[in-house]
């Protein structure tokens, strides 16, 4: 990125000159206005404006968390303390989530806003717990230390849970389960 600066021949027309101006930087999202003063530099001859690239990387920062705002999602903060709750390096919950460890660390550090789907799993293992880490790491082959109530005894004598194969001994269950109380159970047309 070429940086500018006042006093400098503009490159385009190659005879006018750099004049910072002030301007209103705006943009829609979703219904929201983004606005912000930002310092331009002016081509004097043909009027082509740059935004200087100090200025630019702070606008891009606070486009991104102004979107993660109205779209609901974690802060960078919020994702890196979810992370280190359950002493997780970068490249680990990367593999958890199914995406590139430099991904993640664009997350974190609020270069970029990351998708619904992997906020969704990151505030799922945030309000779960370490066992629904645990869970989802057996899925996607990533090791945790060996801390919590489940054993690899346990995770293999249990099947995905449906309404057919719930187990009573299920961690934490204290009632028994049993297929009368399935059928009363509630269902919900996802097609509706």
């Amino acid at each position: 990125m070429i940086d500018f600066h006042a006093g400098q021949t503009c490159p385009i027309c190659e005879s006018g000159i750099f004049v910072e101006k002030e301007k209103l930087f705006s943009f829609d999202y979703k219904g929201s206005n983004f606005s912000k003063n930002i310092t331009v530099l002016s081509c004097s001859s043909c009027e082509e404006e740059f935004i200087k690239s100090c200025d630019e990387k702070t606008i891009d920062i606070e486009a991104i968390a102004f979107r993660r705002r109205v779209d609901g999602l974690l802060t960078p903060k919020e994702i890196r303390d979810v992370r280190e709750r359950f002493d997780l390096t970068q490249d680990q919950i990367a593999k958890i989530l199914k995406i590139g460890a430099k991904n993640f660390s664009r997350y974190e550090n609020g270069k970029f806003a990351q998708p619904q789907g992997i906020d969704l799993v990151l505030r799922s293992i945030s309000l779960l717990g370490r066992d629904y880490l645990e869970v989802i790491s057996r899925f996607t082959n990533v090791q945790l230390p060996k801390t919590g109530p489940m054993t690899d005894s346990w995770f293999q004598s249990c099947d995905l849970v449906t309404a057919s194969n719930i187990k009573s001994e299920w961690p934490g269950n204290t009632k028994k389960v049993n297929e009368k109380d399935l059928d009363s159970a509630p269902c919900y047309d996802m097609a509706a």
